[in-house]
């Protein structure tokens, strides 16, 4: 028999998937899922109902694959004001601040 983990989903830190066979096998219980297509239809609700507190586990680290799986804005290069420019979280500007609209002039060159 043999195992494998299919990829980086926290799906998979849960349950080893048997490349002979279309199932995967809870690491917890050693309980046998039907795995077909990698569909995970079968294995994430048999966390859910078999072992509530490593589903809540198994739903955080889920956010945070799936946060970074998003990609990120690209800024336009039609916006024409510094914030623009500034990194995501940076303090805000004021728009009648004199060192801000110099800022600005000298990024548009």
């Amino acid at each position: 028999m043999t195992t494998s983990t299919t990829s980086k989903h926290p799906m998979w830190l849960y349950f080893t998937r048997v490349q002979t066979e279309d199932i995967c096998i809870c690491n917890k219980c050693k309980m046998h899922i039907s795995y077909q297509n990698s569909n995970t239809t079968n294995a994430v609700p048999h966390l859910e109902r078999k072992h509530s507190s490593i589903f809540v586990d198994f739903k955080r680290k889920k956010a945070e694959y799936d946060a970074a799986k998003k990609p990120n804005p690209k800024l336009s290069k039609s916006q024409s004001t510094i914030e623009a420019f500034l990194p995501v979280g940076s303090a805000k500007y004021s728009s009648d601040d004199q060192c801000s609209k110099i800022s600005l002039r000298k990024l548009q060159k």
